[in-house]
């Protein structure tokens, strides 16, 4: 690892859309399965790999005796930033510090050719963003780490690894066996708005929760003709009084039909610590499937996955997050994450881009993603022998079917022993796709994608 000056890493910022450096922060006070929630930022990589680079590096040695060379440079952090009269990307400037920084890098070519063949940079911005770097001639050989790798001729120096997602494991989160495991024990629940007062929420609740270490459940639209905007209430878990909150509410602005929520007394999502079997055909609980995202006019792609959820709203739950105010707070990364936990498939459609962060969003919260590109999650070899074990594809375009066609419909028939061999496929790769507070255990069956990645680095070096 090069001690490089700060000026190439932590005294930058991220001036993209003027945001503050991308630091990742514990949510505190949630539920058990909320264990390892963050609020990270999509595009810090660069931050995570030279926190765990520092942690990892516990011993010094000669430059001789190193097989590869991590280069600490946040190389996309004050790369671009809005032209906001025009509306367009604008490059601010970056050439004379890359071309600076090989002064720096004193064992390019020294013990191996090409030059830069045993060098290392992470990308933490989607590919077209990198053109500088990609582009500058020094770099060639350097071996580039980056969150997708789009071009069609391919960087053969460039691997993609996954999004820094919500979720974060410190390496104490290995299963843990339990003799008799704490158990959902609702007591309170609440209708909201809505004239049944004479149905007890307690009850219907208790269905889908009462005596299980973690349940997911979809607030019902209506009861005995009554119509229902949502729930709410409290549980505890067995053998304690602490209190934790859940709501499911149809009506909440600028977040619509958000009636899904997960009460769990286990610590994280339930791939981490056992049966991630959700209930199917006539015993699911939670929804079928979930869209969190927006879409801008010209995705006809995600416009058309948004009609038909809302044409299902028995099967879907649509999470808008394309408002201008809406802003990522706690509240909120929780609210997604209750949903993409509470849903047994994730639809995510191609963006800017065909990969998203939300692909690994889902994975880590044990939904099954749906993708409408196989290029969506075929950029990541390294962590996927084969992405249908884990995923569903589409393999239409949605604007090209009939009217009467619906994505939901489709879901809905596919065999409940597809879906929980697939559940099962996650939970073997999940912890691999998360990167970990700390260094993660050293038992080779729980690596993160730090592990992964340094190990493929250093066994292709």
């Amino acid at each position: 690892m090069y001690d490089l000056p700060a000026k190439f890493n932590t005294n930058l910022k991220n001036s993209t859309y003027n945001k503050p450096v991308p630091n990742a922060k514990t949510i505190p006070g949630l539920s058990p399965s909320f264990f390892g929630l963050h609020d990270t930022d999509q595009f810090s990589l660069d931050l995570i790999f030279y926190d765990r680079m520092q942690l990892e590096a516990t011993s010094w040695l000669r430059p001789e005796q190193c097989k590869l060379f991590y280069v600490p440079y946040f190389s996309q952090w004050e790369t671009w930033d809005m032209d906001r009269d025009n509306g367009k990307w604008v490059d601010v400037g970056r050439d004379s510090l890359n071309w600076e920084l090989m002064s720096h890098l004193k064992h390019m070519g020294r013990f191996r050719k090409p030059s830069g063949v045993d060098h290392f940079i992470t990308l933490s911005r989607v590919e077209h963003n990198c053109g500088i770097l990609l582009q500058d001639s020094s770099f060639e050989y350097m071996k580039k780490l980056g969150i997708e790798n789009m071009m069609t001729a391919g960087d053969p120096f460039l691997t993609s690894i996954p999004y820094p997602a919500w979720f974060r494991y410190p390496k104490t989160s290995s299963p843990k066996a339990v003799e008799t495991p704490s158990t959902v024990v609702v007591t309170s629940a609440h209708f909201k708005d809505s004239n049944c007062s004479n149905v007890s929420a307690v009850e219907e609740l208790g269905k889908a929760c009462e005596g299980k270490p973690w349940c997911a459940f979809h607030a019902p639209t209506k009861i005995e003709g009554c119509s229902i905007a949502g729930m709410h209430g409290q549980y505890k878990c067995s053998g304690s009084d602490k209190q934790f909150s859940f709501s499911a509410n149809s009506d909440e602005s600028p977040m619509r039909k958000t009636n899904a929520a997960s009460l769990g007394c286990r610590q994280g999502p339930c791939w981490l610590w056992g049966d991630c079997h959700k209930p199917v055909g006539k015993e699911r609980t939670g929804p079928l499937a979930v869209f969190v995202g927006s879409a801008r006019a010209e995705e006809t792609q995600r416009i058309n996955v948004i009609r038909h959820c809302e044409l299902r709203p028995e099967l879907c739950v649509f999470l808008d997050t394309g408002q201008p105010d809406l802003k990522l707070d706690n509240a909120l990364i929780t609210k997604m994450d209750d949903l993409l936990m509470s849903s047994v498939f994730c639809l995510n459609p191609p963006g800017d881009t065909l990969t998203r962060k939300g692909l690994f969003d889902s994975l880590l919260a044990g939904c099954i993603p749906v993708i409408f590109d196989e290029g969506s999650l075929a950029m990541y070899p390294w962590y996927f022998k084969d992405t249908n074990d884990v995923s569903i594809f589409i393999p239409v375009q949605l604007a090209l079917m009939p009217s009467w066609y619906n994505v939901l419909d489709y879901l809905e028939s596919i065999d409940p022993a597809v879906v929980r061999k697939k559940q099962d496929a996650i939970k073997r790769i999940a912890f691999s796709l998360q990167y970990s507070e700390d260094p993660a255990s050293k038992d080779p069956s729980r690596l993160d994608a730090f592990d992964v990645a340094m190990g493929r680095l250093l066994r292709d070096q």
